[in-house]
Parts: C-alpha cells; sequence; structure tokens
C-alpha cells in the first residue's frame, strides 16, 4: 500500500488511523504491536480531529521499493549490520542514570566518535515505527529519556542519543547523561552534529523489529532545529515533531525546506526560545510551500515535552502525527 491517503484537504483523521490499523495488520504485524497500536488510537483520533486539514505535495518516494518492510527482511539482518556509518553495539547502562526499560547502544560516528543512544521499545516482537529522540545543546537529559519512554509506550522504538562527551562537561548541564566518548563540540546544529544524527537514524533504522521506511524525528530545542536539518537530507525521515526549537539559525535557512511532514509545538510562554521565532519560521515554511501543522501551549514553558502540566498532551500528539503520516508508507 503506497497511496496517499492522508495529506488532501478534506480527508477525516479518524479515518487515517484506521487504515493506518489496517496497513499494520496486512504487512505481518504481531499481536502485540496492533494491541500498542489499538490502543493508542482513541487518544490519537481526539487529537487529530481538533488539528486542521492541510494539503501537502507527495513526499519523496522511499529509496526501498516495494512493501514496507521490518528489519527481519533486510539483507544482513541475522547479524545485524548496518553501513559503517550507523555501526552500533550494545552496552551496559551508564553509571547513575536512571533510564528503567532502556537498552543502551553505542553508534560509530564517520570522525571516529562514538554517541551513546538509550533505545525503548513496545512488548513484543513488533515491527513497530522508528522514533529519534534529538536533545539540543545541553545533552541528552532525563526528560529526553521520558520522552522516548513515553512513545514506546505509545507503539514506537524510541531511539535518544547522547551527544556531548566529558570534555564539553563544563559547559553541560547537572543531569545531563554522561557521554564520555561522544562528540565534542557543543554546536547541536553545525555539519559534526548533523552527522552524528544521521549515524544515529541509521543504528535506529537497523534494530530488530523497527520498519526501516517509517522513521520520524523528535527534537527539543536546537534539537528540532537540528532535526528540520536533518529531514532536509535523510529521504527515510518522514516526519518531525519540533519541540520548543531554535529558528532564529542562519543554517537552518541555507538548509532549505524539509523534505518531511513537520509538527511545531511551542509555549508561548518558552524562556529560552521565545515563542515569536516559531510563529517567524512557521510563516517561513507555509510561504515556501511547505507542510507544517503548529500547536501552541499557553503559557508553556521551554521544558513543556516532559513538564507534568503537558507532557502528556505533548507525546500524545507526537505519536499521533507520527502515525498518520508515517503509516501511509
Amino acid at each position: 500500500m503506497n497511496g496517499h491517503w492522508i495529506g488532501t484537504a478534506g480527508r477525516r483523521p479518524l479515518a487515517a488511523l484506521g487504515v493506518a490499523a489496517l496497513l499494520l495488520s496486512s504487512t505481518g504485524c504481531t499481536n502485540d504491536a496492533l494491541a500498542v497500536f489499538e490502543g493508542t488510537l482513541g487518544a490519537a483520533a481526539a487529537l487529530l480531529a481538533d488539528t486542521p486539514d492541510i494539503t501537502t505535495a507527495p513526499a519523496t518516494p522511499s529509496a526501498v521499493s516495494g512493501p514496507l518492510r521490518g528489519h527481519g527482511d533486510l539483507p544482513g539482518a541475522a547479524s545485524a549490520k548496518v553501513s559503517p556509518a550507523g555501526s552500533w553495539a550494545e552496552l551496559a547502562a551508564p553509571e547513575g542514570v536512571e533510564a528503567p526499560g532502556a537498552r543502551w547502544i553505542e553508534v560509530s560516528t564517520p570522525d571516529n566518535r562514538r554517541v551513546l543512544a538509550a533505545v525503548y521499545r513496545p512488548s513484543g516482537q513488533g515491527p513497530y515505527p522508528v522514533a529519534v529522540i534529538l536533545p539540543g545543546a545541553e545533552g541528552l537529559r532525563q526528560g529526553h529519556l521520558q520522552v522516548a519512554q513515553g512513545l514506546a509506550r505509545r507503539g514506537y522504538i524510541a531511539v535518544a542519543g547522547c551527544w556531548f562527551g566529558t570534555e564539553a562537561a563544563a559547559g553541560v548541564p547537572a543531569g545531563t547523561v554522561p557521554c564520555p566518548n561522544g562528540p565534542t563540540s557543543p554546536d547541536a546544529t553545525g555539519e559534526g552534529a548533523i552527522r552524528n544524527a544521521l549515524s544515529l537514524i541509521e543504528a535506529a533504522r537497523a534494530q530488530p523489529g523497527a520498519f526501516v521506511d517509517m522513521v520520524g524525528l523528535f527534537g527539543h530545542g536546537e534539537g528540532a532545529t537540528l532535526a528540520l536539518m536533518v529531514a532536509s537530507r535523510d529521504s527515510h525521515v518522514r516526519t518531525v515533531v519540533a519541540a520548543s526549537g531554535s529558528y532564529a539559525v542562519p543554517a537552518l535557512a541555507q538548509a532549505g525546506l524539509p523534505q518531511a511532514q513537520v509538527l511545531m509545538v511551542h509555549g508561548t510562554a518558552d524562556e529560552r526560545m521565545p515563542v515569536e521565532g516559531a510563529r517567524a519560521y512557521e510563516g517561513a515554511l507555509r510561504r515556501q510551500g511547505g507542510s507544517v501543522t503548529t500547536h501552541y501551549y499557553e503559557s508553556g514553558s521551554h521544558d513543556l515535552p516532559w513538564s507534568s502540566q503537558w507532557q502528556d498532551d505533548v507525546q500524545n500528539r507526537a505519536a499521533a502525527f507520527f502515525l498518520r503520516f508515517l503509516s501511509e508508507y
């Protein structure tokens, strides 16, 4: 099934979610996977019912032709090998990090650094779509792990990457997950960060039980900026959720339009990334023909994805958006 059954005005979100469930059942999805998605449909439908229909251009076709495939259908899947830029190995959890249910991997990057990442997955074998969480310049924090855990509960293999190593510890806030062999530059939107993110995405796509063509990015802060830049380069990225993003970045303007469906969520009281920047970027995307949906949280803060007041809505909204658009591939 490769029809564009979502993205034209007048199609109802509830029908889209029903087709998404049908798609999963028709591609060999296990009962465990279906149960997780069916449990999400009610909340997803309620949220999407409040989201205006938007007209979108067909996304760039996947480089992988044919029906949706899980990790087990890929050449060399038995040995879990991927491209050198995205090769990975399992390792023990970082000392002192509270991350119940997480499995930890280390991802090799083109500049010979190693990105630590937490992997959360639903129960069962899948296959499941993939959500990659990209933190900002403050590195991987407990809040990002909460987002990954929440998306896994909603039916996604969620992978959250750790960006900064001990060399940058002086400028990293307390509570950041240690990443002793990780990238050292605090520039979350530079070329090095983009290469690291692409490596992390490849490793996420190679996880057992992953739908390799169903990849969404969830970026927070500068990570939202990074997610949008990556989506302008990587055709495997189908959706981007940009939370509390930094948009007044010259590199973002130079990157061009994201080749993905974009959901922007932002608090009107964001103390670090003023909401005016988000509204300006939204307007620029629309003028250039980009596909963007927005939700602004009245009095919402910068940390709204894991704030007790807004986290459930943000995570439900993200999961519903991913489901709505990832399922058409």
